[in-house]
């Protein structure tokens, strides 16, 4: 028999070729073997669910491993942080509109609830229809920008790792590189990843907005448990940095905001 690909001549029990040192391929293409290939393009093997599975129970050996050159029995950190915000995207693809509908209808109600409140059965009708067009044009851009977030979750997934690894650096210290604090970032989100499908799942079953919400939980809970594993952090240093965490998180959700009205004012009509 020849080889397929540089003709060579090959004993029948070869399984790469001897001279362009190609795998020789007997089996027909099916849908399980392409799903398999791609999937082991992305990195899902078993060194992907050793990591999963170590990054549930204890994270930090997945840092210090990695971090201290043993490379072989896990996952690269931006492989598994990709499989996430790919999967994720995966899930949207399909109920992205759906999700957008619930999201936008929670952050409505609020309006809804905060205006009703300061209003009265006996306003007059001007002021009933100025309140009505309010919560109109709170759910237009509400919509526009829960859209363009699913839209471009992969892309802002990337976009905002090194600002999140920024804030591991400003809260967690100086005793890890910015490099090592990437590293753990990208184990972290991929990590929230898999929880955020979960979310997803909840809020389509439910359908309640628990995605939004949740997910603010979740990068604090998912933050605290694994630098606290990896750092060795007594109860009252976690609670410190859970303080820490919070008021940088906070004065960041106003500057987001305010780039948010910016952008949902001039960019998104």
């Amino acid at each position: 028999m020849n080889c397929k690909n540089c003709e060579s001549e090959m004993l029948p029990d070869y399984k790469f070729c001897n001279q362009c040192g190609a795998k020789v391929v007997a089996e027909r293409i099916t849908v399980k073997h392409l799903l398999y290939s791609l999937l082991i393009s992305f990195g899902w093997d078993s060194q992907f669910f050793v990591t999963l599975r170590d990054m549930f129970m204890r994270p930090q050996l997945v840092f210090e491993r990695y971090l201290n050159g043993t490379r072989k029995k896990y996952t690269n950190p931006f492989t598994f942080f990709a499989i996430g915000t790919a999967l994720s995207v995966f899930m949207l693809s399909f109920y992205s509109d759906q999700l957008i509908e619930i999201s936008t209808k929670a952050s409505v109600n609020t309006s809804e609830s905060i205006i009703n409140s300061y209003s009265h059965d006996d306003a007059p009708p001007q002021l009933k229809e100025e309140q009505a067009a309010i919560i109109k044009k709170q759910e237009d851009f509400n919509r526009k920008m829960v859209a363009f977030m699913f839209k471009y979750y992969n892309y802002l997934s990337f976009l905002f790792l090194p600002f999140y690894t920024l804030i591991a650096l400003l809260v967690y210290g100086r005793q890890n590189t910015f490099g090592e604090h990437l590293v753990i970032n990208a184990y972290i989100h991929g990590l929230i990843a898999f929880y955020g499908l979960i979310l997803f799942f909840v809020t389509l079953w439910l359908k309640t907005d628990v995605y939004s919400g949740g997910a603010i939980l979740l990068t604090f809970i998912a933050y605290l448990y694994a630098y606290k594993k990896y750092k060795k952090h007594s109860v009252g240093k976690t609670i410190k940095v859970l303080f820490k965490f919070v008021g940088i998180m906070l004065l960041i959700v106003v500057v987001l905001s305010l780039v948010g009205f910016i952008v949902g004012r001039f960019f998104m009509k």
